[in-house]
């Protein structure tokens, strides 16, 4: 008899959910951790992009997840993979004609080893000062950033690019931020040049302004400094990229997620955390409208739908609209990480799910890979540093380094997370491993597009029954990382959004943009889902509704409405009309995402 497959055999339970929903419970924070790599290195990085850099008798080399080496040890230094490659450095002797000294000489090599030698910009060999007691170069980006490398080093800064080229160096321009969205920030303290230019061309931007700082762009948006001779103190205003400011308003601090790439400062929700001029903090939008009225004490960064923030020396999180989703009761807490965030009391910290309640069976991760004493307080307390665990985590024994897995499945959501008519679609699509466990929060926040481009990796995965590394290979000859390193668009490279792309079911919004945190409308869903669709050889089995709107869907649209409708897979509304500039929520996503992967599982 032929044998059920695993994917069929997903849905018929899944019809089976319908109608007798098992007790949320079973599926409460289920987590387990094991070590998958044993400790036998002198040091350790973390996973990225499926190899790890280890060092052992005093020299780098890579392993993969199975512990094997990839490449062999034989540097000095060496840090994690991005866009398919990493930086090194070897370590020899250098005469600039004055002394001589030990100098790291730097490198970028790709999977196979193939190395490219860094230069500067009369083609010499780019090196640092190197000394034993202190590795200067420990405070930098050190990866790779839409093809730019900001290397900050003693008495140095310079960007380079995957050719190994020099960019930009500070003998010209001072202090320089990793490049983002095309555009180079640059502070040069005690000169005349503070201010931004263009990637491409080195045209200097926005000459009539007198910033006294400057960050990096996101969005769109730049946070720029001031001075106030009036006041006598520095101050922050929100820019555009043309130049504009959003308001005359002024702030004394913000928070920045991905500090050294996106530099990311409106996050969940296009939402900032912002200090005023009285030092309270509270939330902003891309607009520079307040969200959040100025009453925190502090209010970090939004992540996974929440902020911790403090009152009274405490800290607990609240979500997007201000409502306080855990109470205050914490010395210190980590961003959410996949649903786990850390939370410290006194001297001991433990994982939390996203209702506050400590993780069962977290107990058995090593505390030192998400805890840790960084030093001590003016007034003698010790100085804690808490890290959100990731999928992959390194963990010491005796002396010697390893690296462990964590797997976690977070709660499933409760019915005031959402509309009533979406939570059952919902929580089968998460049941069905359509929805990762850093989306399933926000559930009626409109979807983005890279947001939207996670869930359709999802699907096709999940449909395919194979990882999207190994579709991709099958169907471009590339790996996912060597098509990153592309660079299809400037704005991105989120690795679902360029699987995607390379599947021909997203495209970029215009020449070389893709908008990552653009929301999505109801008729460009219907286009993403039908593509997703036609991927995997589905045809429509109708003609479609024939909404009463159709005059205003767009003409590249108008097939893929018909074409969603006729799977079922999107609805009308009320009246027989599709509404197709109406916005697209998440649980609507999710929904959708679910009832296409229920069509395809059953072709």
């Amino acid at each position: 008899m032929k044998s059920i497959s695993k994917k069929v055999l997903t849905f018929i339970l899944s019809l089976m959910l319908i109608f007798t929903m098992i007790p949320r419970e079973v599926y409460a924070n289920e987590f387990s951790y094991s070590k998958i790599i044993d400790p036998i290195y002198d040091y350790a990085r973390n996973f990225s992009e499926g190899l790890a850099a280890v060092m052992k008798d005093g020299k780098w080399g890579y392993i993969d997840k199975t512990g094997k080496t990839v490449l062999e040890f034989k540097y000095d230094i060496a840090y994690s993979f991005s866009e398919n490659k990493a930086l090194v450095g070897m370590i020899g002797t250098k005469d600039d004609g004055y002394d001589e000294y030990s100098a790291i000489s730097w490198g970028l090599i790709d999977k196979e080893g193939k190395s490219t030698p860094l230069l500067y910009d009369d083609g010499s060999q780019f090196s640092t000062i190197y000394y034993e007691e202190y590795f200067s170069f420990e405070q930098t980006s050190q990866y790779l950033y839409n093809g730019a490398l900001t290397m900050r080093a003693v008495g140095w800064d310079a960007t380079f690019g995957t050719d190994g080229k020099m960019m930009f160096a500070n003998t010209q321009l001072g202090q320089i931020h990793q490049p983002t969205e095309g555009v180079v920030a640059v502070y040069a303290e005690g000169t005349d040049f503070i201010g931004y230019i263009d990637q491409k061309t080195g045209e200097i931007l926005f000459e009539d302004k007198n910033f006294a700082d400057v960050r990096p762009f996101n969005q769109g948006m730049a946070f720029v400094c001031f001075y106030d001779q009036n006041l006598g103190q520095y101050h922050w205003k929100i820019m555009d990229i043309n130049g504009n400011f959003l308001s005359d308003t002024i702030y004394s601090n913000f928070y920045v997620k991905n500090l050294y790439s996106e530099y990311k400062i409106f996050n969940d929700n296009t939402l900032a955390s912002v200090q005023d001029s009285n030092g309270k903090w509270g939330a902003i939008d891309i607009s520079g409208k307040t969200v959040l009225p100025f009453i925190y004490d502090n209010l970090r960064v939004f992540d996974e739908g929440v902020a911790a923030f403090s009152r009274d020396g405490k800290f607990g999180f609240i979500d997007i609209n201000g409502n306080e989703v855990i109470a205050p009761q914490f010395d210190d807490v980590s961003l959410f990480n996949n649903g786990i965030a850390v939370a410290r009391v006194g001297d001991s910290a433990f994982c939390i799910d996203k209702y506050g309640k400590k993780i069962v069976g977290a107990e058995k991760l090593p505390v030192d890979t998400y805890f840790v004493e960084s030093g001590f307080y003016d007034d003698g307390s010790i100085r804690y540093i808490v890290y959100s665990p990731g999928r992959y985590v390194i963990f010491e024994e005796n002396g010697k380094y390893g690296l462990g897995e964590i797997k976690f499945t977070p709660s499933l959501p409760t019915a005031n997370e959402m509309d009533s008519w979406a939570l059952e679609e919902v929580t089968l699509a998460i049941k069905n491993n359509l929805v990762p466990n850093n989306l399933q929060n926000m559930y009626r926040a409109d979807i983005t597009r890279v947001d939207f481009a996670a869930l359709v990796v999802k699907a096709i995965e999940e449909v395919a029954e194979k990882d999207i590394n190994e579709i991709l290979k099958e169907k471009t000859g590339k790996t996912l990382y060597e098509l990153v390193s592309k660079y299809p668009f400037e704005d991105t490279t989120n690795t679902n959004v360029i699987a995607a792309q390379a599947l021909g079911i997203i495209n970029g919004k215009s020449e070389g943009k893709f908008a990552p945190y653009d929301t999505i409308t109801r008729q460009e869903a219907a286009a993403l889902l039908m593509r997703t669709a036609k991927y995997f050889g589905q045809e429509s089995v109708s003609e479609g509704k024939g909404f009463n709107d159709s005059k205003d869907i767009a003409n590249y649209a108008k097939e893929a409405v018909d074409y969603v409708a006729g799977l079922e897979i999107m609805t009308g509304k009320s009246g027989n009309v599709f509404a197709p500039t109406d916005s697209y929520n998440r649980e609507q996503a999710y929904m959708t995402i679910y009832r296409l992967f229920n069509v395809l599982v059953n072709k």
